[in-house]
């Protein structure tokens, strides 16, 4: 045994010092094994920008407008780093045969017109970079439409007309051509203070069976439509001149309309309309 107090050190070998926390080590207040936050301003944006609010909207497949818009965003990376921001002079917006849309900036929004364009189906490509040099690209297709539907009759009443009868019969017919046809309808009119058919002051005919009176004055047009590209309706007018009543004209009127399926930039309705407007003057009498 070596004695304790003789006032000598002696080299025994290597001495293993452990600190303690409990014994006043700097660390006490510290987890060593803790994560060390990262200095995002020290790593690298890998991330592209982001395209969103893009309009047309997917549901605006077929377009009856002219606005076309969307908005950028550069956002922190999912790797923690900060955003380099939008590269401004790298955002565009070409069509498939190469032209490119003029775009107003106002902030991260970017508006363009496609005035320019013909109808037809259209395909956009937009794209952007940040200032990281990270790209991104979104395309845009729809159909392009502002044309109405093509309105053609093959059978209509003569521009005038004289009966004795109790009913005369009418029978309209014709064609409505649109590659995005939505509806169609005809109505049987007879002309305001005007005297001008098709117009708003325009008054429907009563509809029953007694005179002065139609026989239908609404007709729905859609089916036949969009099974051929047809439709074939009739109706019958009524006599108004009581048995020895003196003789009257009557105007009949009828405005065919034709609707497609077009929708404006946010997916609302908004189609093209086409109407097409007959007339007959019909000179009702009784005989003695």
């Amino acid at each position: 045994m070596i004695p304790l107090n003789t006032g000598r050190l002696f080299a025994l070998g290597t001495v293993l010092i452990v600190a303690s926390a409990s014994y006043g080590c700097p660390g006490k207040d510290s987890d060593f094994f803790a994560p060390v936050p990262i200095d995002a301003s020290a790593v690298a944006d890998l991330d592209a920008p982001i395209f969103s609010a893009i309009k047309p909207v997917p549901g605006a497949t077929v377009l009856n407008s002219n606005v076309f818009s969307f908005t950028l965003s550069d956002p922190a990376g999912s790797n923690g780093g900060t955003p380099s921001g939008v590269d401004e002079a790298s955002v565009s917006a070409r069509t498939a045969t190469g032209s490119t849309l003029t775009l107003i900036v106002t902030g991260l929004n970017y508006s363009g017109s496609l005035g320019s364009l013909s109808d037809g189906v259209v395909s956009l490509t937009l794209s952007a970079k940040d200032k990281a040099g990270n790209t991104r690209s979104s395309v845009v297709s729809f159909t392009l439409d502002r044309t109405p539907p093509v309105i053609a009759l093959t059978t209509t009443p003569p521009p005038q007309m004289s009966s004795t009868d109790d009913t005369v019969s009418i029978d309209v017919a014709g064609t409505i051509a649109d590659g995005a046809f939505g509806s169609g309808q005809m109505m049987v009119t007879q002309p305001g203070p005007d005297g001008v058919c098709g117009n708003a002051d325009d008054n429907i005919w009563p509809k029953g069976n007694a005179g002065g009176q139609v026989s239908e004055n609404t007709f729905d047009l859609t089916t036949s439509v969009k099974s051929n590209g047809t439709f074939a309706v009739g109706f019958y007018a009524y006599n108004p001149v009581p048995v020895g009543g003196a003789s009257r004209t009557d105007i009949y009127c009828g405005t065919v309309a034709g609707l497609d399926s077009a929708k404006d930039e946010n997916g609302t309705d908004k189609p093209n309309r086409s109407t097409f407007v007959w007339r007959t003057e019909l000179t009702w009498s009784r005989l003695p």
